[in-house]
């Protein structure tokens, strides 16, 4: 039996694994630190692949390789949803994509989020028809803000690649400057005290070892002299 293989789905899936690592976003405490607000590099990760996404959506469905499926704007059931999807992502810092990619890594914590998940998913699905009642409330159908502001897809997706491409830009993180690149000045006056207290203490260590070399020189002349003027008394008393 021949079985036909799509191999897309696959590699997509394992680039999409490959950056999510590669980018940080596996990493829990990023995910932590940027939920209170002590760390963005997650939440600039995210902004990247956003206007990223939309761009290439957006060309790709003007080259007719793409088409836009709208899902109803149901506001109440998104809300909790997203709700509860924000609890679980700050409880254990990953989202399903992240927990998907950092159990195929062998992380142990991930590995226990998927199942959470899953068995989470699977009690959702019994009671879902218990709350198909959220999906009628708040709901506006199948309306995007092209259709309610009423501006063009392109002038819209380039707007929003524009100035979200601007902010990363100005709100990206500088890199620190060592002292001794940001003030080369500063800090070689800053080294002279010290080489000039080197070598003054060279100087001085040079003067105390030539005045031990010039002292042992007289105490080796003395010794002589001492020694003959002990021979002289000693012929003296002889006399």
């Amino acid at each position: 039996m021949d079985i036909n293989v799509d191999w897309t789905g696959f590699v997509v899936g394992a680039l999409f694994g490959a950056s999510l690592i590669l980018s940080g976003l596996a990493n829990p405490d990023k995910i932590i630190g940027t939920l209170r607000l002590k760390d963005f590099h997650a939440l600039r990760v995210i902004v990247v692949f956003i206007l990223v996404g939309m761009l290439g959506v957006w060309i790709l469905d003007l080259a007719g390789w793409a088409n836009f499926n709208v899902k109803p704007a149901a506001m109440l059931g998104n809300g909790v949803g997203g709700a509860l999807l924000g609890i679980g992502f700050g409880m254990t810092g990953y989202c399903p994509g992240t927990g998907l990619a950092c159990a195929a890594a062998g992380r142990i914590d991930a590995i226990f989020t998927v199942i959470g998940m899953l068995v989470g998913a699977y009690f959702f699905i019994l009671a879902y028809p218990a709350f198909l009642y959220l999906d009628s409330m708040w709901n506006f159908g199948e309306m995007t803000i092209l259709e309610y502001t009423g501006v063009s897809r392109a002038i819209l997706t380039l707007s929003i690649v524009a100035v979200g491409g601007v902010l990363l830009v100005v709100t990206a993180p500088r890199r620190k400057v060592e002292p001794e690149e940001a003030r080369p000045a500063e800090v070689g006056e800053a080294r002279r005290p010290l080489e000039e207290q080197h070598s003054r203490a060279v100087e001085m260590r040079g003067s105390e070892e030539k005045l031990k070399k010039e002292g042992e020189a007289e105490e080796d002349e003395a010794v002589p002299e001492q020694e003959r003027g002990a021979d002289d008394e000693s012929e003296g008393d002889r006399g």
